[in-house]
């Protein structure tokens, strides 16, 4: 079976917040974690044009994101291949069907939350159909990580103990290479976090 984790990073909180960039995987329960790494998209909607479209922006989200690391924040920010909205959508849309990601299957949709696939369905409002997610599919991480008791102190990140000794190795290569909390390793850490729960 396949499945979809979306992961977005906004300039603040509402559902039509901006979203400068946001990263995807379609998972698959027959590949291995390394071979899934294959089927990641990192996609730049056009700040510009959801300014244009009513997009919102927070100064209590923007400080934050000056808090980070000068890369982390330029690659969030970058718009150097930034996508016009409906070229973006359609890239989007792309990549599931080559990836197989069918919402025929009944796949799951996880997220970190509730706010992800509301942030991409307003973002490309103005695409018609080119956006085909379905809110129905959307399962929340968090509490698959706390309800199936993977984390004592219930916070929806499970204990290190918990996760698999291959996941485990990705994660810290990862960090030694100074990507953790690059936006797309959110990503591939909660796919980590549901395959060694055997969600995906």
């Amino acid at each position: 079976m396949k499945n979809l984790i979306i992961d977005c990073e906004t300039l603040g909180t509402r559902d039509n917040a901006i979203v400068p960039m946001f990263a995807a995987i379609v998972t698959d329960d027959e590949l291995s974690i390394k071979d899934n790494l294959k089927n990641l998209i990192i996609l730049h909607p056009s700040i510009e044009e959801q300014r244009q479209n009513g997009g919102t922006e927070e100064q209590a989200t923007l400080y934050w994101w000056k808090s980070q690391s000068i890369d982390t924040f330029n690659t969030v920010m970058s718009q150097t291949n930034s996508l016009p909205l409906l070229e973006c959508a359609k890239k989007f849309d792309s990549f599931l069907v080559e990836k197989g990601y069918s919402k025929n299957d009944n796949p799951f949709i996880w997220q970190r939350g509730s706010k992800d696939e509301d942030w991409l369905k307003n973002v490309f409002a103005s695409c018609g159909n080119a956006y085909k997610l379905d809110w129905w599919s959307v399962r929340d991480i968090r509490t698959a990580i706390d309800v199936l008791g993977a984390s004592s102190k219930q916070n929806g990140y499970m204990d290190a103990d918990k996760v698999s000794d291959e996941g485990t190795m990705l994660l810290m290569k990862m960090n030694e290479k100074g990507k953790a909390h690059h936006p797309a390793y959110d990503v591939v850490r909660d796919f980590v976090f549901l395959r060694s729960l055997k969600l995906v």
